[in-house]
């Protein structure tokens, strides 16, 4: 019976099983031709079809990997409010692959990306790209604190968000640059007005003097600016803000104004005031009937620029010739002359009339005679050649010598020259003497009434001991006579020697960077460059940036400069500065330096913040050190 019953329930169950079965395989049929249809459209992704609770559906077998973000680098990796940022979003997804990539960048008021400008803040992708990147350009953005969103999506699940992730960064403010706007002259005639541009953000523009004379900065001026970009300007001249050469006793008459948006480097120019002409002197020798005319122009401070002269017989002619050197001007004749200063001063033209015998001086003075350039000249007789101008100059590689001479009366005659350093043309052959002497070059032939010429010494070997000097002497003769047609001349030089042009103080505030600039001037007759070290008294206390310089090689009577950052961390301090040669190292010259410093200046804060601080310690005095008085008092009676 139990068998019986077992059997009945057993083919109950059959049948309802076959039932079901046979319409869920109709179900199943359909659900794989869908998943079939869906497969085309991907690309080849394996899909599965499933059954719960009499609902069917499909869902893919092969794609259960979320997409990952690989890398957010932002470009540039600090980006400043100057920068055009790109942020690069590379993904990957192992599976169907990445479908798209939508960003979106937000500050503390909302989303700035997209915006009108950049407005593609989405990337999309064809199937099966395991790793795609995308570079989103943003643009520039202001000062401040900024988030991103990434999301993702695969081709498996498109109606659905599978990844989103949440970055931020910062864009820093950008370091305003300040330029001069105009050209800047080293040397200043008149009063000028020097233009700055400004680029970048600045809320603060500050400028102010200094006199090289005594290295102190003028009070600050400092105007608000909020801009990101414009251009102002300042004036400058002497009676406003730099003083005259007549108020400065020192070789070095120069004014430097310095600028400073916020907290930036700042930038310096500094410039000679100078407002007065230049003198030029007349000195004569006289030939009878011609006179030779040398003029000498004087400037102390921007220097000479060039001196302009003419020559006619009704003194009324406009000076348009270079003077290069000594000029012969026959009788009957005038002179007109004036020179102009680098700074662009001109004086007045001056004349002279030339006579047979003695002239007359009708503007300038007259001087001694001597030979062109501060040397000695022995002519063996009235018709022995004239020099016109001589001029040397060299390095340690060699010599240069220059000249200009004519014959008084036989101007086409053929002349020749030999020089020597340290060596006498007139009783040795130099020029065969290594070093001491040189061939004359060119040949000066009958065809030129002034004939020019120079010689070089190779490997000149000049006489650095100190003390010592160095002699060039040549030998000026005409070739058919030499004995009794002739000239010797000789000058005396020093080729190694230099000065420095510094305060003997320095004033700085503690924590803060002050410069120092060293200038050095060329005293010598040979181009010179000069290795500079700063050293402190106390090296731990005053840091300096760099310890050691070597400038670029100046002519003589030029000048140089090394600058130097100094930051004291104490007080005050001491610095030695040694410059030294580098064509002669035993020549050297110590500048010992006081640098003052304290805490703070008054004027960092002013007259009316320190006025508050006295105000606020009175004000906490009375309120708290009264009872703290009292309490004491109490404790001491119990």
């Amino acid at each position: 019976m139990k068998k019986l019953g077992f059997l009945i329930l057993a083919s109950l169950i059959f049948t309802f099983l076959l039932v079901n079965s046979s319409n869920a395989s109709t179900t199943w049929k359909e659900c794989n031709q869908e998943a079939s249809d869906k497969l085309q459209n991907v690309g080849g992704i394996n899909y599965y079809c499933c059954a719960t609770n009499d609902v069917y559906g499909w869902e893919t077998s092969s794609d259960k990997c979320i997409p990952s973000i690989t890398a957010t680098p932002i470009l540039p990796s600090n980006p400043t409010d100057k920068d055009s940022i790109v942020i690069r979003v590379e993904a990957k997804d192992d599976e169907s692959g990445v479908g798209s990539i939508t960003l979106y960048v937000y500050d503390k008021d909302g989303a700035v990306f997209p915006n009108k400008e950049n407005g593609d803040n989405q990337a999309t992708f064809s199937p099966n790209q395991k790793s795609v990147g995308k570079d989103f350009a943003i643009g520039k953005l202001k000062a401040g604190d900024y988030s991103f969103t990434i999301t993702l999506q695969d081709y498996a699940n498109p109606p659905f968000v599978r990844t989103m992730e949440k970055y931020s960064f910062q864009v820093l403010k950008s370091n305003s640059v300040i330029t001069w706007g105009s050209t800047l002259k080293e040397r200043l005639s008149s009063d000028t007005v020097l233009s700055v541009n400004i680029n970048g953000n600045v809320k603060t523009l500050t400028y102010k003097f200094m006199d090289y004379v005594d290295g102190y900065f003028s009070a600050p001026i400092s105007f608000p600016y909020g801009s990101d970009s414009g251009s102002f300007t300042i004036t400058v001249g002497a009676g406003k803000n730099c003083r005259t050469q007549n108020d400065i006793g020192t070789i070095d008459k120069r004014c430097r104004v310095q600028v400073q948006a916020d907290d930036n480097t700042p930038i310096n120019a500094s410039f000679y005031i100078d407002y007065t002409p230049p003198t030029t002197t007349l000195s004569l020798e006289n030939h009878g009937s011609f006179q030779v005319i040398t003029l000498n122009c004087k400037d102390a401070v921007s220097g000479c620029s060039s001196t302009l002269y003419c020559t006619d017989k009704n003194n009324a002619c406009a000076p348009n010739q270079k003077y290069t050197g000594p000029i012969p001007v026959s009788g009957g004749n005038y002179i007109r002359y004036y020179s102009t200063d680098v700074a662009g001063n001109s004086e007045t033209i001056a004349s002279y009339g030339v006579s047979t015998g003695s002239g007359t001086n009708t503007g300038g003075t007259t001087g001694g005679t001597t030979a062109p350039g501060g040397g000695t000249m022995q002519q063996q007789n009235p018709q022995s050649p004239y020099i016109n101008s001589f001029t040397f100059s060299g390095d340690k590689s060699g010599f240069d010598v220059l000249w200009q001479a004519f014959y008084p009366t036989q101007t086409m005659q053929s002349m020749n020259v030999e020089c020597g350093l340290n060596c006498d043309p007139r009783t040795q052959n130099c020029a065969q003497i290594a070093g001491e002497g040189c061939n004359p070059y060119p040949y000066q032939h009958g065809t030129e009434s002034v004939k020019s010429g120079q010689c070089r010494i190779l490997s000149p070997s000049y006489n650095f001991a100190s003390g010592s000097s160095n002699k060039i002497m040549c030998l000026f003769y005409d070739p058919a006579n030499k004995q009794q047609y002739n000239t010797f001349t000789s000058y005396d030089f020093t080729p190694i020697d230099f000065s420095l042009l510094s305060s003997n103080q320095i004033i700085a505030t503690v924590g803060s960077t002050t410069e120092l600039k060293v200038s050095i001037a060329n005293r010598g007759t040979l181009t010179d460059s000069y290795s500079v070290s700063v050293v402190a008294d106390n090296p731990g206390t005053l840091q300096i940036s760099p310890v050691a310089f070597t400038t670029d090689g100046i002519s003589s009577n030029q000048a140089t400069s090394a600058e130097f950052q100094i930051r004291p961390l104490v007080d005050n301090n001491r610095i030695t500065i040694t410059v030294t040669s580098t064509t002669n190292p035993s020549l050297t010259q110590t500048i010992v330096m006081d640098v003052k410093s304290g805490l703070f200046q008054l004027p960092d804060f002013g007259l009316a913040g320190f006025i508050q601080i006295i105000i606020i310690a009175a004000l906490l005095y009375l309120v708290v050190g009264k009872d703290f008085v009292k309490f004491n008092r109490t404790k001491k009676r119990r």
